[in-house]
């Protein structure tokens, strides 16, 4: 049974007041359609992408992570036996997710046709991913080859012929080093039944490793690599996900009945109603990912974790000793709490958010200041 959501954004920290987000090495603008009837999701995601590395790289690779679940013999599955600490998958609950066309320029190709700047080639606009009125537009990639169209599934733990949880794609030429693309992605998905913290149930929808996502390509030294290549494992039963840091734009569309009551990483930077559908905006920098929620019954609770408030003195003095720092080295910064709970929890609120503030402030105090405006 769901409680609650936290979708929680982490991140590098320092023990400072301000907190520096990590470098970027990706953006991403993406838009997003859910129909609750068939738990579909159509999507398009642009995502521009650099080669942080020393070599040049001649392949992309990415996870299909919700194709763990779209069968009983994926690697999770047969790792698993069909089921998370004790839950099994719901019979006909199965989910996929497909690429259905990719295609991509080069960021040399980009500049040369005037869409960018050298200066703006790195960081989208404020917010990412909106171009100022009056300057060009993203280049155009429809008249480019589909890399759909080369697409190789690929086992590189177990050889699980029956797994398609990591791609690879070829490209044409390599991006040398320091160089960068831009991809435009369509892509289909279908939830499975609420499974292994994604999926569906009746409204009930929690969008967690929900579309194609690109792999960590590292280089040498990077987590004592003796060659440089791709990071990027299938989804097994005991793993974790692994991804580099972007910036991230998304717009979600869903029926109306959901309005107001969608959350996902990042800032809510906008909900338009229009006709028999309801679309958000959110935002986020410096984050792995971007997961959201979203359910007709939500009961919307807000506070704000209020450094002066909800950091006891004597609390933050003896920290700031331990670590010997001053209490203004580990001071720690303003966060808006938005709670998303079903109405039979509502009584269990006070508890959630006061949980919440006590991770901000205990793991911050500690580790370094929680470094987002928001926590969903």
């Amino acid at each position: 049974m769901i409680f609650a959501v936290l979708l929680l954004t982490c991140g590098a920290t320092s023990v400072t007041a301000q907190v520096e987000l990590p470098q970027p090495v990706y953006q991403v603008s993406m838009s997003a359609s859910y129909e609750p009837d068939n738990q579909q999701i159509e999507g398009r995601k642009r995502i521009r992408w650099r080669n942080t590395s020393s070599v040049a790289i001649d392949d992309l690779q990415f996870h299909l992570y919700l194709n763990a679940f779209a069968n009983d013999r994926s690697t999770f599955m047969a790792g698993s036996g069909g089921q998370l600490r004790g839950v099994e998958i719901p019979k006909e609950g199965w989910g996929w997710v497909e690429v259905d066309s990719m295609r991509l320029a080069y960021g040399d190709e980009i500049m040369a046709a005037g869409s960018i700047d050298e200066e703006g080639a790195a960081p989208f606009g404020e917010p990412f991913g909106v171009v100022p009125p009056g300057e060009p537009g993203p280049i155009e990639l429809d008249d480019r080859p589909d890399l759909k169209q080369v697409e190789q599934y690929i086992r590189p733990d177990d050889g699980n012929p029956q797994d398609r949880t990591v791609a690879r794609y070829p490209l044409q030429r390599p991006i040398e080093p320091g160089g960068w693309v831009e991809l435009e992605i369509e892509f289909s998905a279908k939830l499975p039944r609420i499974f292994a913290r994604t999926g569906a149930h009746g409204d009930f929808v929690l969008g967690g490793q929900w579309f194609p996502k690109i792999a960590v390509f590292e280089d040498t030294g990077d987590r004592g690599r003796a060659e440089p290549g791709w990071n990027a494992h299938q989804f097994h039963a005991n793993s974790e996900f692994y991804a580099d840091f972007g910036d991230w734009d998304v717009q979600l569309q869903l029926p109306t009945r959901y309005a107001g009551k969608i959350g996902a990483t990042g800032r809510l930077l906008a909900e338009e109603i229009d006709g028999e559908s309801v679309t958000t905006r959110f935002a986020q920098r410096g984050v792995h990912d971007f997961a959201w929620t979203a359910s007709p019954d939500f009961v919307v609770v807000t506070d704000s974790f209020d450094p002066d408030a909800d950091v006891p003195p004597e609390q933050a003095a003896e920290i700031a000793d331990l670590l010997g720092l001053t209490a203004d080295d580990i001071r720690l910064q303003p966060v808006e709490i938005i709670l998303l709970l079903q109405p039979a929890h509502r009584s269990q609120a006070d508890r959630y958010i006061e949980a919440a503030k006590a991770a901000i402030r205990g793991y911050g105090l500690r580790l370094g200041a929680y470094p987002y405006e928001t926590l969903t």
